[in-house]
């Protein structure tokens, strides 16, 4: 049994942060996905779309990462999530911090000590003057005996990690989401395309039955029966475009721009992505790995442990160390004279004695968090093994499904080219070679859309197994 395990990291020293050792943190997967189908291994693991050989769907996706605003709002996250590390890990160094100061104090010397001495002294001032001008430095650490600033320090850079696995996910779903809609498009307009040619050989079909009728040949339901299918497809044309008009605004809103811009790149080419074949999704721990949801619950697993060792360490004493060193004069002349230094060593160890038992309550909390961080992780995990056994089937099926259009399709075309025959010999009538030319556009609608849903049901499949790409590496 392949078994997909949560990475330990293991401390030395005195960290306080807890190994996992609940049983539920190993899940047991199966060797392999129920009835998925057998097939040699996938070449497509990098940028997966291009398996379709479409230009334009290329060009499309590459719009969609550059421009699309969800994907730019999660790298932003990813930037806040990096700097929120960089402030924990600082937390690990000593604090060095400078200043100069300048006093001056003015007293009369008719107060105080100089009342008592003044009297009677000739020319004793009427007020005294000082001033001190000081530079200081200070260094401040805390000595992280128990962990806390290190457990701080992990649990943030783990959580900065999740948020790069969250911004693959992002960009998966940007991906995903143009590919569909792109998909979309193209169909419908196929769609559109197929249906007016209809309209226009039922136009011509209503006509010669009209006739029929007038002459007595055709019977009236037979008139109406035509006249009504007429209409109804008629009638489809303008939801169909209103559905294209929706499906280009919403990939312009994809691409990060408006339905011009997504038309504009449509203009390069008018092709439906062709069938990219099979998929080989490998052994469910294998391919659950490259999952970014997967990976991102691992690593909030571990920020939320590194979160315990840093509560539980919030129980015990803490040791703190500040040196303050500087230079003081009365003279500005004088400030730089090595000779005019003064220091200050100060070691402070401190205790939480009573805080009301919020502190026990904070590990409690911590330890709640982590459970939570466990029981989601292995939902995540059976969720994934779940979507990808399904969408592998889906998959397959569609594209038996598309096969029986296509022999559907070869028998339409083979029964077209006999009608036509047919009538150029004078043996076979108008109206039969306009009902062969009607059911090949039925089958032609039919399989567009038959090609569209193994188009996506291989979106599906990639977008379960995690896709995967060149990351580029950010500097810590």
């Amino acid at each position: 049994m392949k078994r997909l395990l949560l990475p330990l990291l293991v401390l030395a020293g005195c960290s306080m942060t807890p190994e996992l050792t609940r049983p539920a943190a190993e899940v047991t997967l199966p060797e392999s996905y129920t009835d998925a189908p057998a097939v040699d291994r996938e070449t497509h693991h990098g940028d997966w779309w291009t398996a379709y050989n479409d230009p334009v769907l290329n060009t499309v996706v590459d719009s969609a990462l550059a421009g699309n605003r969800n994907l730019a709002a999660a790298a932003a996250r990813v930037s806040e999530m990096q700097a929120q590390f960089r402030i924990a890990r600082g937390q690990q160094l000593p604090a060095v911090i400078g200043g100069a100061d300048y006093a001056r104090t003015e007293t009369p010397s008719n107060t105080g000590f100089a009342r008592n001495i003044g009297g009677g002294i000739p020319d004793f001032p009427d007020r005294f003057t000082n001033e001190t001008y000081t530079i200081t430095g200070t260094l401040a650490w805390e000595v992280d005996f128990w962990g806390r600033v290190r457990s701080e320090k992990d649990a943030a850079l783990a959580s900065f990690m999740a948020t790069e696995e969250d911004l693959r996910a992002a960009r998966m779903g940007v991906i995903s989401e143009a590919v569909a809609t792109y998909l979309e498009v193209r169909t419908t307009a196929r769609t559109l395309e197929l249906a007016r040619r209809n309209v226009g050989l039922l136009e011509e079909r209503v006509e010669l039955t009209q006739d029929r009728f007038e002459r007595g040949i055709a019977p009236s339901f037979e008139l109406y029966a035509i006249r009504q299918e007429f209409e109804n497809t008629r009638s489809s044309i303008p939801l169909l475009e209103t559905s294209l008009a929706d499906a280009e605004g919403r990939l312009g809103v994809v691409i990060g721009g408006f339905s011009g811009e997504a038309r504009s790149i449509l203009a390069m080419g008018s092709a439906t992505p062709a069938d990219a074949g099979d998929i080989a999704a490998g052994i469910p721990a294998e391919i659950l790995g490259q999952r970014p949801d997967v990976a991102a619950a691992i690593l909030r697993v571990e920020a939320a442990r590194q979160g315990v060792g840093a509560a539980r360490a919030r129980l015990l004493p803490s040791l703190s160390l500040t040196a303050t060193g500087g230079l003081q004069a009365a003279e500005l002349s004088e400030l730089l004279d090595v000779s005019q230094n003064f220091s200050n060593l100060v070691a402070s160890l401190t205790a939480p004695l009573f805080q009301g038992g919020a502190l026990r309550a904070g590990v409690h909390a911590s330890r709640a968090r982590l459970e939570q961080a466990v029981a989601a992780y292995e939902q995540t995990l059976l969720t994934a093994f779940k979507e990808v056994e399904v969408t592998l089937i889906a998959h397959a099926n569609q594209r038996e499904r598309l096969a029986f259009f296509g022999d559907e399709a070869r028998v339409a075309a083979a029964s077209l080219q006999t009608a036509e025959s047919r009538f150029r010999r004078g043996v076979g009538t108008y109206i039969s070679l306009l009902d062969a030319q009607r059911n090949m556009i039925r089958v032609e609608t039919s399989l567009a859309g038959a090609h569209r849903d193994v188009a996506l049901a291989r979106l599906a499949v990639h977008r379960a197994l995690g896709g995967s790409w060149a990351e580029p590496q950010t500097e810590l």
